[in-house]
């Protein structure tokens, strides 16, 4: 690098880290990334899904935050971790960090219980997974009544995904688009369950 007032250039060594939640391919056609700047920065990309898709994480992340916020050994109860493990998890890892500091910071014993979970609910939202209920009826959202048998979320996300790529020719922007994620989520998930 040339510092600013110097007639001698001095050597540096260093390594550049970029985290991005969008599309940055997507950015670049749309006009809000620049493209000389993309190709600078693109040496090795590196996709981390959401927590949502890794489900076997979440136990392990959660010991590690109720460590680091002072549980030094404080266990938490099954049926909260089976609550934990059925959110989605729109805040990523940040929600669970940030829950499980509200968990170990005001929790009513010795170890965390799924009533501390419902007692600590925010003002307005929810920890807990919505009702079957406000599932069905949310607007837009086309689930009839879940099957009393269960059901393979996977093999839904696989037709959902195969169902709107056919819709949009196969194209996976257009399709990204649609279903409302990143083209580089939409292209993991193809490559996870082979729709290619």
């Amino acid at each position: 690098v040339d510092p600013v007032g110097q007639n001698q250039s001095v050597a540096v060594d260093f390594r550049l880290v970029c985290a991005t939640n969008r599309d940055l391919e997507q950015e670049v056609k749309a006009g809000r990334f620049r493209e000389d700047l993309f190709y600078r920065i693109n040496v090795l990309s590196l996709v981390i899904p959401p927590l949502r898709e890794r489900p076997g994480d979440l136990g392990l992340l959660w010991n590690h935050f109720t460590r680091l916020h002072g549980g030094d050994g404080l266990e938490s109860a099954p049926d909260l971790l089976d609550a934990l493990d059925q959110r989605s998890w729109r805040g990523n890892v940040r929600e669970l960090k940030n829950v499980n500091q509200r968990l170990v910071l005001m929790r009513s014993g010795d170890r965390l219980e799924m009533t501390d979970l419902e007692r600590l609910a925010p003002t307005g939202g929810q920890l807990l997974p919505a009702s079957e209920t406000a599932m069905e009826t949310e607007p837009g959202l086309p689930l009839g009544p879940l099957p009393e048998d269960g059901l393979s979320l996977v093999a839904m996300e696989t037709e959902l995904i195969r169902r709107a790529l056919a819709k949009c020719g196969g194209n996976r922007s257009k399709t990204a688009a649609y279903l409302g994620i990143a083209r580089h989520v939409l292209v993991y998930r193809i490559d996870k369950y082979g729709l290619d």
